[in-house]
């Protein structure tokens, strides 16, 4: 059994949520846990993914959609959601619950109910105040990076639409609230004396907002009623204004990189060619009469695929074949090299995107510290973010060249370029590892069809030509 809550936060610093996800909190003041240097302390055991975006860069991420959009840039909007879904500890025992599996659930809760949205999943197994309950937090820009398909609770085309932001619920009355909560939960809704309650179809009793929490009771509805109706009647407006934009620019979503200028990768169709085996060194075979002569009967079709591969591909002799299968080695390892080459410059850029953002977050709290009169009582006020900075700052001194740092875009611009020309290498690696282990299957056969009196010649020729 699980229990979700709901966080609207305005705070326009994403940053302080991968803090929190990451770092060790003291859970009654929220505020970061730091060891002798004044450093932050990484949590024990956590599990972070993330959709739409790098997990290490969602905050400077988050912030350049909002700029793109120009969206979250008044102090009352709501500039993120944050989900957490609490798990019973007895889940832990009763149905093997690991905070593996529970991070999984959160993935597949997450790409069901915010997708096009930049997402933050984290699995964390310590519970609150070390209760142990293992619980998952799902923080999410309000803005939507890309376009989804259209859904049927959706009341305007633009709920689907990228630039757009996102919101919990479309009830604008109690009325309404009363309607969705019977269609789509079977939960019955009831005011009496102002009080709000709530009946679950597997319950006899209501339950009052009050036990379960401010968000259920009348105060908070009757503001969330109140900012639908705001909330809605801005779509409204807005919808012909972003038509109006997109018809003039041309766009409807973030542009990627032009990536025409990556090669396609090698292609290889797998045949069903298997190694022939030695009934000699096969146990199984040796203890069973009829398993041995299965694996006759197996070795004869494995034999005669094995020839008729040979002929197929045109080899005249075992020296070309021999030869073709050194290029497969060599090209195997190429395309590896190059993989791990892309990997290492993708990890790279990550790392510059990351602290690139965590420089500037940080860069006003920094120079207001420099104009403070007591930078004592500053530092120690905002030592964080102040470490954070730092760390930033002379990360980015040692990797950069020069003293002038990259725009944003442009490294956004080179990790989209890496992305899709690792996911081509990947494939192209993958298809020409895949070769030559067939290749590696035909040798071993030919060495079996040949039998020992081949390897003794072999090993003759090779004392001659030393």
């Amino acid at each position: 059994m699980a229990v979700i809550k709901h966080i609207a936060s305005k705070n326009s610093d994403y940053g302080e949520s991968e803090r929190y996800l990451i770092f060790q909190h003291n859970e009654y003041t929220q505020k970061p846990i730091l060891d002798k240097e004044g450093h932050m302390i990484l949590r024990e055991e956590y599990y972070l993914d993330s959709l739409n975006c790098d997990p290490f860069t969602f905050a400077s991420e988050c912030q350049e959609l909002n700029s793109y959009y120009h969206k979250n840039k008044n102090f009352n909007e709501i500039k993120s959601h944050h989900y957490i879904i609490s798990f019973d500890p007895k889940d832990k025992e009763e149905c093997g619950l690991t905070g593996e599996r529970a991070q999984q659930l959160g993935l597949t809760f997450a790409k069901k109910n915010f997708p096009g949205h930049q997402a933050l999943v984290c699995t964390h197994t310590d519970g609150h105040n070390e209760s142990g309950n293992i619980h998952v937090h799902i923080v999410i820009n309000s803005l939507r990076k890309y376009d989804i398909p259209w859904e049927p609770y959706m009341e305007f085309d633009c709920e689907s639409k990228a630039g757009y932001k996102h919101h919990l619920s479309t009830a604008k009355s109690p009325e309404e609230f009363a309607k969705i909560l019977d269609e789509k939960y079977h939960i019955i809704f009831k005011i009496n004396r102002n009080r709000y309650s709530y009946l679950h179809p597997n319950r006899k009793k209501y339950v009052t907002g009050r036990n379960l929490g401010t968000r259920y009771e009348e105060d908070f509805l009757l503001k969330v009623f109140e900012e639908n109706v705001k909330s809605h009647l801005e779509k409204e407006e807005d919808i012909p204004k972003r038509q109006t934009q997109n018809a003039s620019t041309g766009l409807s979503n973030i542009p990627f990189t032009d990536t025409s200028a990556i090669p396609t990768p090698f292609i290889f169709i797998k045949s069903d060619l298997r190694l022939v085996i030695d009934p000699q060194t096969c146990i199984k075979a040796q203890q069973s009469e009829a398993y041995a002569q299965k694996v006759k009967l197996t070795n004869l079709k494995q034999m005669a695929q094995t020839v008729a591969y040979i002929q197929e591909h045109g080899y005249d002799s075992l020296n070309d074949f021999h030869i073709a299968l050194d290029q497969a080695s060599d090209q195997t390892s190429a395309a590896r090299k190059s993989l791990k080459d892309t990997e290492q410059q993708l990890k790279d850029v990550n790392e510059q995107i990351h602290f690139t953002g965590q420089y500037l977050a940080y860069k006003n709290v920094y120079a207001d510290y420099r104009k403070s009169r007591n930078k004592d009582k500053f530092y120690e006020e905002h030592r964080a973010e102040l470490s954070l900075y730092d760390t930033a700052l002379r990360t980015l001194k040692e990797k950069s060249v020069g003293n002038k740092l990259p725009p944003m875009k442009s490294l956004y611009a080179e990790k989209d370029r890496l992305i899709e020309l690792r996911n081509m290498q990947r494939e192209d690696f993958s298809n020409r590892r895949n070769y030559e282990r067939e290749f590696r299957t035909v040798s071993a056969n030919i060495d079996m069809i040949l039998g020992k009196s081949y390897e003794q010649e072999q090993q003759i020729e090779k004392e001659q030509n030393l």
